[in-house]
């Protein structure tokens, strides 16, 4: 199947990992590792703990380097040799799967679920200008430069990328391409030619860059590419440091008293009240739907994996602030993440410790990102200062005092910080920002009626997604479209599809198909004598296991990841009941019709249909629109996260003629039920009288309540 390239990476930024040794070199790891995973001792996974810092980036692994582990986003390769070598390997492998030879444009790996993207053969060198093309370059690394201009980078960052021999006569940073002693004089010549013929289409690669906008840097910067930009690893991360200057971060280790809802509830407390710009991310070793993570590479226990805090590298920004997970924030705390002095702690609540002078309260901390507190955690041995300190705050404290370093106190200069059971046995303080329950009891064994209100109003879930998606003749696309849905939908689990379709449809209705479908998570399809799209819209939608209700199409293509997320967030604060619909902008009509069906459940059931049963296609989502705003239940907002490829801008296909046949009959239906008030009376007695705007929503994202 050919792959239409989402442009799911926005204007944003990837690495691309090769095989090449100085990867060794630029994450330095450790050489009992490397003669480990080069003698097959060690799986190459055991890579992984030490490319932390790049975990959360967007990853394209060049052939083998995807057995780092399913951190990578996408595997690409160009050899159908290696391809079934490594065939087990990649149906384990989780993520997106892309192939350039043209072996895969006549197999459909249903179960390894490989996408085939074209080499473009009038476009060799280079970029390709074709978005379903790339470039050869004579080698996968370059084309993949291609793929990733293709899915929206404007930075792409090359690791791996040496085109040499390292000084050992090593190729690869693992040994699976050839038996030990490979090389002799004649396999180095040859090589040395292989290389020679790589490097050609670099230098067309970055004229063809230059121009569209794109910045490539080579991480290796021994490499025998000379025409990019180099920097070390380190260096390309310091100065991403610059771009966000502050990182609310938080730890949540497993086993103990805290869950991952603890993490999205202090998420959305400081989403609430913090008006600056901020990344917020959660240091872990579970998995937390709906906010970023950043994995803990020590098992050390409880309290004690707050010492990764210190990690060299661990975030981006010039700024870290930390809050224990046991906080209720009450008040907007901005002026908490603007100060300015190297490292703030809490003087302690315990009324003994608060006479030292140079003891640190850990739970909420703020220090400069410039490495000079990484200490903490390069001079900490959990063996030892685990039985000599009685918490991580009593080991944080006595390594000040051996640095003599200055400590400040927000207490000294920030009110509004108050312990829960030293100061709010009377009630919340009138000025209260944080409330912190130290020790027991935690929030959510607190029997307080004020406390209590604020954990309710946070600690509703996030609501589950029903895919609705009815298709007809289109198979090629509708296998595109509901994998791109799958790919970039950020919590899969609470994600429900069910496929609608016509039972004299055999483009879908055959075992080939059927299995295909059926084998992705939570997904059923269905067949039926649909006389026409609207009835197969309305046809065997799910009666439970679901809050959200959106109406998919092969012509509304997902291109922001975590779009489901987006959905969630918006239903709950907009229609926590789900009595509601969400207008988002698609991309062509903006504010002016809904095109993108996204319905909570209660409101769907005061109808019992998506679009009216009269319509036979056309103008069914006018009058779904229109009655939503005469409701009050439609919110409009202006981010595209689905966008809306309109069948009607390009080449009509038999489907499209045959549904716009019925454009005149749909319009005479809607400006006859438009007359009588589309059947004189909506639900709850509200009468339809006169269209108006939905109320706007700027950015999603900054909503203030």
């Amino acid at each position: 199947m050919h792959w239409q390239v989402p442009k799911m990476w926005q204007d944003g930024e990837c690495w691309i990992i090769g095989g090449g040794p100085s990867l060794i070199q630029q994450f330095n790891i450790p050489k009992e590792v490397v003669d480990g995973v080069r003698d097959g001792k060690l799986s190459m996974s055991a890579y992984s703990p030490y490319l932390a810092t790049i975990h959360g980036k967007h990853i394209i692994a060049i052939n083998t380097a995807f057995k780092l582990g399913n951190w990578v986003d996408l595997v690409f390769f160009g050899d159908n040799g290696w391809f079934q070598k490594n065939r087990e390997d990649l149906i384990d492998f989780l993520n997106l799967k892309v192939a350039c030879h043209a072996h895969f444009s006549k197999n459909d790996y249903v179960e390894e679920r490989v996408k085939y993207i074209e080499k473009d053969r009038n476009h060799a060198k280079g970029i390709s200008p074709r978005v379903n093309k790339v470039s050869w370059n004579h080698n996968s690394g370059a084309a993949a430069i291609s793929l990733a201009v293709h899915l929206g980078c404007k930075k792409i960052i090359l690791v791996g990328f040496d085109m040499k021999l390292d000084d050992k006569k090593e190729q690869h940073w693992h040994n699976q391409y050839r038996p030990k002693g490979f090389f002799n004089g004649n396999s180095e010549k040859g090589s040395v030619k292989t290389f020679n013929r790589h490097l050609q289409g670099f230098p067309v690669i970055l004229k063809e860059a230059e121009k569209l906008g794109v910045e490539i840097i080579n991480a290796s910067p021994d490499s025998a590419i000379e025409c990019f930009k180099k920097m070390s690893v380190q260096d390309i991360l310091k100065e991403e440091k610059k771009m966000k200057p502050i990182t609310v971060i938080c730890v949540l280790k497993s086993g103990g008293d805290f869950k991952p809802s603890d993490v999205l509830r202090l998420q959305q407390m400081t989403e609430r009240y913090i008006t600056i710009p901020f990344e917020f991310v959660c240091l872990t070793d579970v998995e937390i739907l709906g906010c970023k993570t950043i994995p803990l590479i020590r098992n050390y226990k409880g309290w004690w994996s707050k010492i990764e805090l210190f990690r060299n590298d661990l975030v981006k920004t010039e700024r870290i602030v930390y809050f224990d997970l046991d906080k209720i924030i009450t008040g907007n705390i901005d002026d908490i993440l603007l100060r300015k002095e190297d490292f703030i702690g809490l003087k302690p609540f315990n009324p003994e410790r608060s006479l030292r002078d140079t003891y640190i309260g850990s739970a909420i901390m703020s220090w400069k990102n410039n490495d000079q507190f990484n200490f903490i955690y390069d001079e900490f041995r959990f063996a030892e200062d685990s039985k000599k300190f009685k918490g991580d705050q009593d080991y944080i404290s006595r390594s000040f005092q051996d640095k003599k370093l200055r400590i400040d106190y927000w207490q000294d200069s920030t009110p509004g910080i108050y312990s829960y059971k030293r100061h709010c046995k009377k009630g919340l303080p009138k000025d209260a920002k944080i409330v912190c329950f130290h020790g027991d009891p935690r929030p959510n064994k607190v029997k307080v009626i004020w406390v209590q209100d604020i954990l309710k109003e946070y600690n509703q879930k996030l609501g589950r997604i029903l895919i609705q998606f009815p298709t007809r003749q289109r198979p090629e696309k509708f296998k595109e479209y509901l994998e791109t849905y799958f790919l970039m939908a950020s919590n899969k689990t609470d994600l429900q599809v069910h496929v609608s379709c016509d039972i004299d449809d055999l483009t879908m209705n055959n075992p080939e198909m059927i299995k295909w479908v059926e084998s992705h998570m939570n997904t059923t399809i269905t067949f039926a004598e649909n006389k026409t799209k609207i009835e197969a819209v309305n046809r065997d939608i799910p009666k439970g296991g679901w809050d959200i209700l959106l109406l998919a199409s092969d012509d509304m293509l997902p291109i922001v990841e975590g779009y489901d997320y987006i959905i969630r967030k918006a239903f709950l604060k907009y229609f926590p009941n789900y009595d509601g619909v969400t207008h988002f902008n698609d991309g062509f009509w903006t504010d002016q019709l809904n095109t993108l069906s996204i319905i909570g459940r209660k409101y769907y059931e005061r109808f019992g249909y998506i679009y009216h049963p009269a319509y036979k296609s056309f103008c069914c989502d006018n009058e779904f629109g229109d009655i939503a705003v005469a409701l009050g239940k439609s919110v409009y907002i202006k981010d595209v996260i689905i966008c809306h490829k309109k069948y009607s801008e390009g080449k009509k296909d038999d489907l499209y003629l045959i549904n716009h046949k019925f454009s005149k009959i749909d319009q005479i239906t809607y400006k006859n039920r438009k007359k009588g008030y589309f059947d004189n009376i909506v639900k709850e007695g509200t009468i339809f009288k006169k269209i108006q705007k939905p109320k706007y929503v700027t950015k999603f994202r900054r909503i203030k309540k």
